[in-house]
């Protein structure tokens, strides 16, 4: 099964993408801001990651960019 993380401070919008991805049959998990979304992508080693570029803490990119210095995470797609 499809690991995705989803990485949105909007939460109506990461809840409705939580539910319908779940009825897809991928696992999920979101986070709210940066922070929470870099710990779960350690924890969780989703396989996408889908981002809002501007989160309350950085924006979406420089999240990106520390996701993707992670040699355990390289491999992860990101949108």
């Amino acid at each position: 099964m499809a690991r995705i993380l989803v990485i949105d401070d909007n939460e109506l919008i990461g809840r409705m993408l939580f539910e319908t991805l779940t009825e897809d049959g991928y696992e999920v998990r979101t986070a709210i801001d940066a922070n929470r979304g870099y710990s779960e992508a350690m924890e969780f080693a989703p396989n996408l990651i889908l981002m809002d570029v501007q989160l309350p803490d950085v924006t979406g990119f420089y999240l990106c960019r520390l996701i993707k210095n992670r040699s355990e995470l390289r491999s992860v797609r990101s949108s």
